[in-house]
């Protein structure tokens, strides 16, 4: 794994000069890449500049100009306030570059924190970007858990992980499905969500601006998911202060979701993120450790 990621930045990197020739010769802008920061699924995130900005561009979006109408609609609609989107600049075929948004990463601004009230102010503040970002297109409708169970069911066959997996994995699953049986027909609040809320994608500025950028295609999904997406990937490398249960997940939950899918809707997302992320940690033991406590602390918590 850890070759193939080596591998993966290498190409990203040798590939540099012809995204900024492609979007050059489509838009005219002079892109200048100065590093790789990640590649994943097939996309490259890089770091440059263009005509003296700094800008973040990707390249391997299938759906650049639609994830571009995005974020333009999404920073126009939340101008001014205390919760926006970065601005989008270019799109063209796979590329999309966008201003690199300012301040601190709020994974880091929490980490930093480390607990108490001070923190939940910051996760509170959070959540209400995920409800600004919403809107106010909210629809409330009967959850179904079919196609959720799917998803993950389908590309892992029994016996397709490897052992070590395959035993949690089992018992994670064993869980979702009776808790997909507990909330079958329960009230789920859906509509407009980022598609990757994580606290790696929003930053705090000194203005006390909070940035989302990172943002998907418009789509409508239950809430909850936004909020367990930014659970998960943050619990990967720390920890909340009290649990799947605490003060600081309400405090991140609070503005986005009714109190009825505190105990409902929300631990069956959180289950269901897990789910998706499992497979793939195994390579990092610490990372791997942490996805197992995860599991076991969110069976021990909604049993």
């Amino acid at each position: 794994m850890r070759a193939d990621w080596l591998f993966n930045m290498i190409d990203a990197g040798v590939d540099a000069p012809g995204v900024q020739k492609r979007l050059r010769e489509a838009t005219g802008l002079d892109l200048r890449i100065e590093e790789c920061l990640k590649v994943k699924n097939g996309a490259a995130v890089y770091r440059g500049t263009l005509d003296g900005r700094r800008v973040i561009a990707k390249r391997g979006l299938h759906n650049a100009a639609m994830v571009r109408d995005t974020m333009a609609a999404s920073r126009e609609r939340m101008a001014d306030g205390p919760y926006r989107v970065v601005a989008p600049i270019a799109a063209t075929d796979d590329i999309l570059v966008m201003e690199h948004a300012p301040g601190r990463e709020v994974k880091g601004v929490l980490d930093a924190l480390g607990g108490g009230s001070a923190r939940r102010a910051v996760l509170t503040r959070c959540g209400e970007w995920a409800r600004t970002y919403a809107g106010t297109d909210i629809e409330t409708g009967t959850f179904g858990s079919g196609f959720w169970l799917r998803k993950h069911r389908q590309p892992h066959a029994e016996g397709s992980l490897h052992p070590e997996v395959q035993v949690t994995w089992d018992a994670l699953m064993g869980w979702l499905e009776d808790r997909a049986a507990r909330v079958a027909g329960v009230s789920v609040t859906r509509g407009r969500c980022h598609g990757d809320l994580t606290p790696m994608n929003l930053h705090l500025d000194d203005d006390g601006v909070l940035w989302g950028f990172d943002i998907g295609a418009e789509m409508r999904l239950p809430l909850a998911r936004d909020v367990a997406r930014f659970v998960v990937t943050w619990l990967r490398s720390s920890v909340f202060e009290d649990g799947f249960c605490g003060q600081e997940l309400r405090a991140l939950a609070g503005p986005v979701l009714p109190a009825s899918e505190f105990d409902t809707l929300l631990p069956f997302f959180l289950g269901e993120t897990i789910a998706g992320r499992l497979p793939e940690e195994r390579a990092d033991s610490e990372k791997w450790m942490r996805m197992r406590w995860m599991v076991s602390a969110l069976m021990e918590t909604f049993p």
